[in-house]
This record gives structure tokens, sequence and C-alpha cells, in this order.
């Protein structure tokens, strides 16, 4: 009788197990399904951006990499800075600012190359030295 109940008792705690287990696996793949979107960059200029910052700068150069305060044009950039305007321009070149990144830049952005030197200009993106002047 007993050697039965210990028998049972086994079988029981594997059934489990495999359930266990089962519910895991199946919520870390659903998990996975419904974020993987969050993950893609829809936006080809922001990668394009981002080699071209990290072959024409240094690789200690601090970047002010704007997109609308989103933060993975800087990451593509593989350099530290800011994704957006914390304080004035001329301040955030106080803090260490040595490069500006624009994605699909607009008039007024452009209209900066009055002030600063240009790095390199496309129609996706515009990188400008806040260190030199044109």
């Amino acid at each position: 009788m007993r050697s039965f109940i210990l028998s049972q008792f086994n079988l029981v705690k594997g059934v489990s197990w495999v359930i266990v287990i089962s519910i895991l696996a199946l919520s870390f793949f659903l998990s996975w399904y419904h974020v993987r979107d969050f993950f893609n960059i829809n936006n080809p200029s922001v990668i394009s951006a981002g080699k071209a910052v990290d072959a024409l700068t240094p690789k200690n150069a601090k970047i002010l990499a704007i997109y609308n305060g989103d933060t993975t044009l800087l990451y593509q950039t593989k350099r530290s800075g800011w994704a957006s305007f914390e304080k004035s321009l001329p301040e955030m070149i106080n803090m260490g600012a040595d490069f500006l990144v624009f994605v699909n830049p607009n008039q007024s952005e452009l209209a900066l190359a009055e002030k600063y030197k240009i790095v390199s200009k496309t129609p996706e993106y515009v990188i400008y030295n806040l260190r030199e002047q044109p």
C-alpha cells in the first residue's frame, strides 16, 4: 500500500514539473511575440545617420542626437551623449557636446550651418561639428 502511494506521488510530481515548464515556455514565447515589434527600427535614416556618426567622429565624442527625444538614434551612433536638448545649444556645448545629428532635417535645422561646420549632409541626415565654425 505504501509503495503505491509513493509511486502515485512521484507521478503527480513529474506531471507537475512538465506543466510548470510548459507554462513558462509558452509565457516567454507569447511575451516575445507581442513585444518583438517594439525592437524594429522603421526609419532607415536613423541607421544611416548612426553609421555615419560612428565612422566620422572620434570614439570619445559626445553626441547630441536629436530624434524627438527617442534614444534610438543615440544608440545607433555608439557614442554617449544626449537624445534631446536639455538646455540651449550653447549650454549643451559647455556641457561637453561635440557633434549634433539630425535625422530628416528641416530648414531650421539646416540653418545651423551658418554657425557650425557640417561634417556630413545627405537628405537623410546632417551632422554638425559644434567645436568648429564654417
